[in-house]
């Protein structure tokens, strides 16, 4: 098969009509989107980055655009995506906010109705001391977001609106370490959210994100309905194993042929990289990661015919996955332990800990490594203290390497060596002389040295052997000892 018969991979795009027009290739959720549009009224949807939300956003944004069945009429949609920016204080943000809900309305087609809306304050001194109009967006920077709300929600009472958010809580969740800017950024939220569910005339909302926070007023209530862990939405975004092997066929052909091996087992290799993300409370429906399959088939619509798909760590390397693990491992307190044998072991998390709001002070690590994508769920568990639980645990090849990396570059960092003593960097050259010397004294003394300098306030070690040696094995892996490395864990 030729390159040329392959249509275009959407890689970074999540516009539908970019992709409807320039025919980039899509699974088709249509139906599924459509029976969520029809069934529901205000949704919240979680789901980590890279994971499609975006996309599903636009589609629906079109189907109430255009109004694309005779069930859907068209109806001005209110788009707001909050992954854009980085702000110091809640002013920053505010001022962004009014910006973005002033662009969202004039796309919706409301521009008059918000000239209107805003006539109150549109009319200013000059200089000269004359009365003057100034613009709607002019009028909008100088007023406050409370004024601005209050002139918004006149015009949700003339007509009926669609409001769809993307990654609500993105500048709350950048801000796990700083506890203060958190708060501060929180405050806008509140005011917006408290804002919106008290509008009345709204046509259907759609909220992604990846958290949930409870100060946000976003999750008080029971009109926003969570269907993140139900089952029946959990295809609902990513690439099912059916849908791999239905849309992907000519992609899977062509990797195959120039792979050498055989379809069945490029598809084995996939499963086993890219497969295992699961987010329904039966444990049922597993993706894969649509950014990482596009990205691993990418290389087939290259100029050279020969150029081969490799297995990369796409999902890890994008959208700053990486350095939002370690900023993740350095917001929380570790339990060692148990995320040492995260590979092995896993961790049991009751629904609540996955779904029920949280105030900053409460949210703690696994649970946050479970909605960012980096655990996933595998099965169901005994209940925990009557409420159901699950058993979560790395979800793929891709993700298991990846993170052990992150995970071993955090624990050397914070090893609290004592730089006027001993470097960690003087170690490891200790701990690979003593090993190529064969000397067992000078070993055993070189990882006595690296135990005690662990600070013992970072983390909670706990009186388990197995923890120890995987402690070890991430250590000899930080001096390139893979062998050694593998021994140890090999033993646990």
């Amino acid at each position: 098969m030729s390159e040329q018969s392959l249509q275009k991979l959407p890689i970074g795009i999540s516009d539908w009509l970019s992709i409807q027009e320039k025919n980039f290739f899509y699974v088709d959720k249509s139906a599924k989107i459509l029976e969520l549009i029809s069934e529901e009224y205000k949704v919240f949807f979680s789901r980590p980055r890279r994971m499609g939300k975006s996309t599903l956003i636009s589609r629906i944004k079109h189907y109430f655009t255009e109004g694309v069945t005779p069930a859907i009429t068209p109806c001005p949609v209110i788009y707001l995506n909050f992954q854009q920016g980085e702000y110091k204080n809640s002013s920053q943000f505010a001022e962004a906010l009014k910006i973005w809900l002033y662009d969202a309305y004039k796309e919706a087609g409301l521009l008059e109705q918000l000239k209107v809306a805003l006539q109150d304050w549109s009319i200013t001194t000059n200089e000269a001391g004359q009365q003057v109009e100034i613009t709607p967006l002019e009028c909008i920077k100088q007023i406050s977001l409370d004024n601005l709300l209050i002139a918004l929600k006149h015009i949700s009472k003339q007509q009926a609106l669609v409001f769809l958010i993307d990654e609500w809580d993105y500048h709350l969740s950048i801000h796990l370490n700083n506890q203060q800017l958190f708060e501060d950024l929180l405050s806008v939220h509140r005011v917006f959210y408290l804002w919106l569910r008290n509008i009345t005339n709204i046509r259907f909302i759609l909220i992604t994100g990846i958290m949930r926070y409870r100060d946000s007023v976003l999750f008080t209530g029971q009109d926003i309905v969570d269907i993140s862990l139900d089952p029946y939405w959990a295809n609902l975004v990513g690439v099912t194993e059916d849908e791999l092997t239905k849309y992907y066929a000519p992609y899977i052909t062509e990797a195959a042929q120039r792979l050498n091996c055989s379809e069945e087992e490029l598809l084995t290799k996939l499963k086993e990289h890219y497969d295992g993300f699961c987010f329904d409370n039966e444990a049922k429906v597993q993706i894969y990661c649509p950014w990482s399959l596009n990205s691993f088939f990418a290389p087939l619509l290259r100029a050279n015919p020969n150029a081969q798909p490799i297995f990369g760590n796409f999902w890890m390397n994008s959208a700053n996955t990486a350095e939002a693990l370690r900023k993740t491992l350095q917001s929380r307190k570790i339990d060692l332990p148990a995320l040492l044998n995260l590979k092995h072991e896993g961790v049991i998390l009751t629904e609540q800990e996955l779904s029920s709001p949280q105030y900053f002070s409460q949210v703690q690590l696994f649970p946050l490594l479970a909605v960012t994508g980096y655990l996933s769920i595998k099965g169901i568990a005994e209940p925990q203290n009557g409420i159901p639980a699950l058993c979560c645990g790395l979800p793929n090849l891709e993700v298991a390497t990846y993170f052990e990396a992150v995970v071993r570059e955090y624990l050397s960092a914070n090893l609290g060596l004592n730089p006027r003593e001993e470097s960690l960097m003087e170690l490891q050259v200790e701990q690979i002389q003593a090993l190529e010397e064969g000397d067992p004294l000078k070993i055993c003394a070189t990882l006595n040295r690296f135990l005690r300098n662990i600070r013992y306030d970072a983390f909670f070690m706990g009186i388990n052997e197995a923890t120890y040696r995987k402690f070890l094995s991430l250590w000899l892996k930080s001096c390139d000892l893979i062998e050694c490395a593998e021994n140890y864990d090999h033993n646990d």
